[in-house]
């Protein structure tokens, strides 16, 4: 199944596509995404491909079976790949990475690969933003907006 790619249809949860994914507190040094709340079918086809899905006992965050994109480099189109697209799938995404915020929905391109360790993990090709969900602002910008 090397090179195969699959199509799936996936909710965003915690999006770092260009601010580093940060672990208690420090940065990682990694970009990513999470695809939440896959269909058995798109399970089905990254089991295909080995990749095996999350799925984490009374989540919190309702995010049913998902996967974890990650990357050393940010998840846009500023680089040598075109990431981000518009519903077309075919239109590079005008809005800023920022903008993309928990609850929006996609449309992505994953492909596998093996790491050092020789597990099969999840790549991003390219994700089509169906349904953009803005990210909340946090209490702090509230606060400053209303002293202001």
């Amino acid at each position: 199944m090397e090179n195969q790619i699959v199509s799936l249809r996936a909710t965003v949860s915690f999006p770092s596509l260009v601010d580093e994914i940060t672990y208690r507190g420090a940065p990682t040094g990694k970009f990513g995404i999470q695809l939440t709340n896959l269909s058995d079918r798109a399970i089905e086809r990254l089991e295909e491909l080995g990749i095996e899905t999350k799925r984490k006992p009374d989540d919190k965050y309702a995010r049913g079976q998902f996967i974890e994109c990650k990357s050393q480099y940010p998840i846009d189109n500023s680089g040598k790949f075109n990431i981000l697209f518009e519903d077309d799938g075919k239109t590079p995404f005008e809005g800023s990475p920022r903008e993309i915020g928990y609850g929006t929905v996609v449309r992505a391109k994953i492909k596998a690969y093996k790491g050092r360790d020789g597990v099969c993990r999840p790549s991003l090709v390219s994700l089509a933003i169906e349904e953009l969900a803005k990210p909340e602002a946090s209490v702090e910008e509230d606060a400053m907006a209303e002293v202001l």
